[in-house]
């Protein structure tokens, strides 16, 4: 019993627990179809069910709504437990049984693939909304990874990294790796996804200063992403081996690129800042540009949305802003002046048609210092304007106008206050016998 627990038995199996080629040539060599085999991955399976089960019933209330550092740790569980489980069964199994184990080691090996897969899972959720990233595109990076998983498993992935590492190319005085740059690449990317993690956490607590103004949090937000990406770009590449002073080589001819092709993204990229530091558009706005009128209801480095009360969206580049006329109908004031015009008979009371008309409108929550004017003696009727204050512009005003009207109808109903429509009178001149008359005598006698 000493020997089963002594801690030299113990080193030896850690160290050959996750040794690729060892295991890779015991599957070579395994009778799969043995009964101890069997029952191994019979008791590999039902570990690896049970432990999943216990760990989603006990964690399958944790979201990414009670925050990141928890949902995480709820999602690497069942990988930890698998671990610290799969190496005692393992073990257990090997001195117990008398043979080598295979599938609890196989169990222990895939759980940090695992653990690698749900980690980039969680981060990149946090990073991008659902709308961008989509159920489909992580089912598709976690095939990708399961897909690397099994070529290292196997010992293909040895193969091409070898492959890889011989084919150098020299620039600059330096010799550049297939290798060197697919592990850049990798490296970079996870440094970004983290960089863009924090990034977007100090968004999140941004969005909760409320002494800050908005367009001031976005600002704040959009440099904060570009100073962390840079950085995460400058860190990562010398630290994996390739000097930064090789990439001069292609500074020349990749600015000279970047001048002429890029010239549109960079001017609205600037133009956003300009617009946001200014804050001639902010969030809510109602703006006119280009005859389209809407809300601001995005901004980001390239344009500017525009939603429509119809619900259309228009995509406007952020340079239209610099360069162009626009109409800010909430510049200096969120609250917009509108007009309905009413139309009632001659001989109506105007003074109890105008106070229906403001109590109508007065009503409303959404109206301020609602009145109404006589416009004009029209040949049908009087013509009158209800004006009013709209305090939330950015709102459709339809079914509010609507609202109001159907208030007017109702009382002018009660109070027998007429809305007139267009009367024209015709008048007969000559009688119709006349008229046949002299069109009997223009027939007889043409020369007449």
């Amino acid at each position: 019993m000493s020997s089963f627990f002594s801690l030299t038995s113990w080193e030896e199996f850690l160290q050959s627990l996750f040794v690729q080629q060892e295991f890779f040539s015991q599957i070579i060599q395994h009778n799969f179809f043995k009964p101890l085999s069997i029952v191994e991955f019979i008791i590999a399976i039902t570990l690896w069910l049970g432990l999943a089960w216990f760990v989603n019933r006990k964690t399958r209330h944790i979201h990414a709504e009670n925050g990141l550092f928890k949902y995480w740790l709820s999602r690497l569980n069942l990988p930890i437990i698998l671990i610290v489980v799969g190496i005692i069964a393992a073990y257990t199994w090997t001195h117990f049984s008398g043979s080598p184990s295979l599938w609890l080691r196989l169990v222990v090996i895939t759980a940090p693939w695992l653990m690698l897969i749900r980690t980039t899972m969680v981060f990149l959720h946090y990073i991008f909304p659902e709308d961008k990233f989509s159920l489909s595109t992580a089912r598709t990076l976690s095939a990708i990874i399961w897909i690397g998983y099994v070529l290292w498993l196997i010992g293909i992935g040895t193969l091409a990294i070898q492959f890889a590492q011989k084919l150098a190319v020299p620039i600059g005085g330096k010799t550049i790796s297939l290798y060197m740059v697919v592990t850049g690449i990798f490296w970079v990317i996870v440094a970004l996804i983290l960089a863009m993690s924090l990034a977007r956490f100090l968004e999140l607590r941004l969005a909760k200063a409320q002494r800050l103004d908005n367009n001031l949090r976005i600002v704040l937000s959009k440099i904060i992403k570009s100073v962390l990406a840079i950085l995460a770009v400058i860190i990562t590449l010398p630290l994996i081996g390739i000097d930064l002073t090789v990439l001069s080589v292609f500074g020349g001819a990749l600015g000279i690129g970047l001048g002429f092709g890029l010239q549109k993204i960079a001017s609205n990229y600037v133009s956003g800042f300009i617009i946001l530091l200014d804050r001639s558009v902010r969030m809510g706005d109602r703006l006119t540009l280009n005859g389209f009128t809407g809300v601001v209801s995005k901004i980001t480095s390239r344009f500017v949305v525009l939603r429509g009360t119809g619900g259309t969206e228009a995509l406007i580049p952020n340079e239209n802003f610099i360069g162009n006329a626009v109409l800010n109908d909430t510049y200096s004031n969120r609250r917009l002046w509108r007009t309905l015009p009413i139309q009632v008979a001659y001989g109506s009371d105007l003074r109890k048609v105008m106070d229906i008309l403001k109590t109508a409108a007065n009503r409303h929550s959404r109206i301020a210092d609602a009145n109404a004017f006589i416009s004009e003696f029209a040949s049908d009727g009087i013509n009158l304007q209800l004006g009013y204050w709209l305090l939330d512009p950015e709102n459709s005003v339809l079914q509010l106008n609507s609202d109001i009207l159907f208030e007017i109808w109702d009382e002018f109903q009660k109070h027998g206050i007429e809305i007139p429509f267009p009367q024209r009178e015709v008048r007969v001149l000559n009688d119709f016998s006349e008229f046949a008359t002299n069109n009997d005598e223009k027939q007889s006698n043409p020369n007449k």
